[in-house]
């Protein structure tokens, strides 16, 4: 967090030195905005974490199939060891413990999956948001843009509404594509604040 609050003072020095007409005409623009409510409410996140979500329940369903396999070995072993031979017995056995580790590998394989693919989906979002910050920030001839979440290390621990440019980078996302019904009024809900 010090690194980051020491780069502060050196980037408004900088802007100083590079832009001192700006400085003469009144001052800095300077931006706010919280990339975690871009990111909540950005209508292709929520589409994509949807799709993922859909994904998840279908290879839920496999791992439920495998798990109930397993399952049913172990209670037709139960219920019939004591009338089984030992060959019998050992062949089961032998199979319950091949379930068991198939079972477990497709776990975590399906597992791994999915966090590989939601890393990507949040790296892929955060790059997204954070080209319309620039394009928003050159467009409007800011100065500097923060990040707003106070909850972050950023060290914003106050700023002024009139500074918060998160709906327009929302709202320019969103009009990029998706089609998310319920990121729209959370959008709209997000604008009447």
């Amino acid at each position: 967090m010090s690194v980051a609050l020491a780069a502060v003072p050196q980037m408004v020095c900088l802007a100083q030195d590079a832009d001192a007409s700006a400085q003469a005409k009144g001052g800095y623009k300077i931006g706010i905005v919280d990339r975690k409510r871009v990111f909540d409410n950005y209508n292709k996140q929520k589409d994509e974490y949807a799709k993922l979500q859909n994904d998840m329940k279908s290879m839920q369903a496999e791992i439920d199939n495998l798990s109930k396999k397993v399952q049913e070995a172990k209670d037709r072993y139960e219920a019939n060891k004591d009338t089984m031979s030992p060959e019998q017995r050992e062949a089961l056995e032998q199979q319950i413990r091949a379930d068991m580790v198939t079972y477990k590998s497709k776990y975590e394989q399906l597992q791994t999956e999915i966090d590989t693919r939601y890393a990507f989906l949040v790296r892929k979002i955060k790059e997204e948001i954070d080209e319309v910050v620039r394009e928003v920030g050159a467009e409007e001839n800011y100065h500097l843009i923060l990040e707003g979440d106070p909850k972050s290390a950023s060290g914003v621990l106050y700023y002024a509404s009139a500074i918060d440019m998160t709906s327009k980078v929302l709202d320019r996302l969103n009009a990029r594509g998706g089609s998310s019904s319920s990121g729209a009024a959370a959008a709209s809900n997000q604008k009447k604040r």
